[in-house]
């Protein structure tokens, strides 16, 4: 029997339908899994020896030398350099010596003999060293006189976290032998002056001069820890876990401390970039704590996806989608949304803030990609 031309029609219409409906889940389906395969690392700089700001010029390091942001050619050709940046001056470590220049790039100073570094600082007319012994140097910067820092500490936990005080200078150490993992955090009148860390040594989520609080990385950040320093010991402990989460990052302004915490499949340590794949993410959360109380104040929870890069008392930046998102945080309201054009599907990158600025790097590259303001 001959089909009538309205069943071939309505027999055509029904194969497009199912056409398009394959189309639309399939389109549906790609977008959801996007970003999938892209690899988001956000860490806070603890080391502040590859990126710095002089004037309006942001400088960087690669293995061969110091170059500026913008500017394909070698600012300074030396072999694996370490640059810092104070009031306008940048200073660069190579071959045991500081050279310090202006912002003409002009040679104005040079300290030598200042041993083998893994990073250093300029502060308070002090430099700051850290050196492949593991031992913390500080001078003053007009005589290059070397401070007396005492070999004996107070320690606050298990003996692996401990402090010392100089003049007004607290410093901090976190040394986890079996790991190979330390921390240094020099503190002097309220501001981090030197900090140091690497692999699973504790990080300093907050400080005063009454006491610290850290989160243990060896215990992926689940607790935030306080710490006396008239006590010498634990007096308080924040439990985390209910967040299924790690905490990543922090930041604080006066009493109040923001945590970054990140729920995902595997922890997302800011040490270990290949575990920050976007199928492993849940969520991220930003805590709001005070640190008088420990307690939390208020949360907000990220979308599936979203990761926070950073986060102040006024506004929190996230990327998602393809697009850096500006939240306030009074009400949670977008204030404004860009582009990440250099963020593509399947790569992998690394958030790191440097005072008012977000700079990010793609793959292992210590040459930033992009700079973002926070302001």
């Amino acid at each position: 029997m001959k089909k009538s031309a309205i069943e071939i029609i309505l027999a055509s219409i029904f194969c497009v339908l199912i056409i398009l409906l394959f189309l639309s889940n399939k389109t549906k389906y790609e977008n959801a899994h996007k970003w999938d395969n892209t690899y988001l690392s956000v860490t806070k700089n603890y080391n502040q020896n590859h990126i710095c700001r002089v004037g309006n010029d942001f400088y960087y390091t690669m293995p061969d030398g110091v170059y500026r942001y913008g500017n394909k050619d070698v600012v300074q050709k030396i072999k694996e350099p370490i640059i810092y940046a104070n009031n306008d001056i940048l200073y660069v470590y190579s071959n045991e010596s500081i050279t310090a220049y202006d912002i003409e790039l002009k040679k104005i100073q040079e300290y030598k003999s200042v041993g083998n570094l893994i990073n250093f600082s300029v502060e308070n007319n002090k430099i700051i060293t850290f050196d492949t012994g593991k031992k913390l140097h500080i001078y003053n910067m007009s005589s290059m006189i070397e401070y007396d820092i005492p070999t004996d500490c107070r320690i606050l936990d298990d003996g692996s976290l401990s402090f010392k005080k100089i003049d007004d200078m607290y410093i901090i150490e976190s040394i986890i032998e079996h790991d190979n993992s330390y921390g240094e955090f020099v503190f002097e009148n309220g501001k981090c002056i030197f900090n140091c860390r690497n692999m699973y040594a504790h990080s300093i989520a907050f400080f005063n001069e009454d006491f610290v609080i850290i989160t243990q990385k060896t215990f992926a950040g689940a607790y935030l820890d306080k710490y006396s320093f008239r006590e010498y010991d634990k007096i308080e402990e924040l439990d985390l876990t209910g967040y299924k989460a790690s905490l990543v990052d922090f930041s604080w302004d006066n009493n109040k401390l923001i945590g970054i915490l990140s729920n995902s499949r595997h922890n997302p340590h800011d040490d270990e970039s290949e575990r920050n794949n976007l199928k492993n993410h849940i969520s991220d959360t930003l805590a709001f704590i005070d640190s008088n109380s420990m307690t939390i104040e208020q949360d907000y929870a990220m979308r599936k996806q979203e990761r926070i890069l950073y986060v102040d008392t006024d506004k929190a930046i996230t990327f998602y989608d393809g697009e850096y998102i500006s939240y306030s945080v009074d009400d949670w309201k977008i204030i404004k949304k860009e582009s990440a054009d250099e963020i593509q599907p399947g790569g992998q990158y690394l958030f790191e803030d440097y005072g008012d600025y977000i700079f990010v790097f793609q793959g292992n590259s210590s040459k930033p990609i992009n700079i973002i303001s926070t302001t």
